[in-house]
């Protein structure tokens, strides 16, 4: 299937979002992957590609099946339209979205029994490829990112906690786009 190409407030930052994430050596090696192609991959939208069980639930075995991998979305609320009342024709508008770059990835062998180890490569590379995606902001054909910020710190799934969840470590940061004038 052809995919199809991004337009609008919505499709469009999610989109330079995840070419950033994809052209960023941390995430590269997060991945485990070496180039944009294999990058995007494992780069996903809302809808991760994964079969559903008999109750439409995503298992476990699904997930551990795709990690490591980068789920980018934008969260309810999200996106923000204000009408710009400064601008020349009184028809602009502000556009603000808000991205979220979701991190997962299985405790790595050696570390399943540890409740408090394997995780600084996790953060290491969560932070890396947050400091690299803002540094790329604004320069085409990335987003103009004018914050990031880590809205769900570093943490380990427990799979006895959360079966459906398993053993992993999750991270979410909040890519910031906009304010600016369009439309007028």
């Amino acid at each position: 299937m052809t995919r199809r190409t991004p337009a609008g407030p919505i499709s469009t930052p999610i989109d330079k979002v995840r070419l950033a994430i994809a052209d960023s050596d941390a995430a590269r090696a997060f991945l485990d992957v070496s180039d944009r192609l294999d990058a995007l991959g494992r780069i996903h939208g809302q809808i991760l590609p994964v079969k559903l069980n008999r109750d439409g639930e995503i298992t476990r075995a699904a997930l551990d099946e795709l990690r490591p991998f980068i789920q980018v979305e934008t969260p309810d609320g999200g996106v923000t339209l204000l009408r710009n009342s400064s601008s020349q024709t009184g028809q602009g508008f502000n556009l603000s979205v808000v991205v979220h770059a979701t991190f997962e990835q299985a405790t790595p062998a050696g570390f399943e029994g540890d409740n408090e180890g394997g995780d600084i490569d996790f953060a290491n590379a969560v932070g890396q490829t947050m400091q690299q995606v803002f540094a790329m902001s604004g320069v085409y054909p990335y987003a103009d990112i004018n914050a990031a910020e880590l809205s769900t710190a570093p943490f380990r799934g427990n799979a006895k906690r959360n079966p459906t969840l398993g053993d992993c470590f999750a991270a979410i940061v909040e890519f910031r786009i906009g304010q600016g004038s369009e439309g007028g």
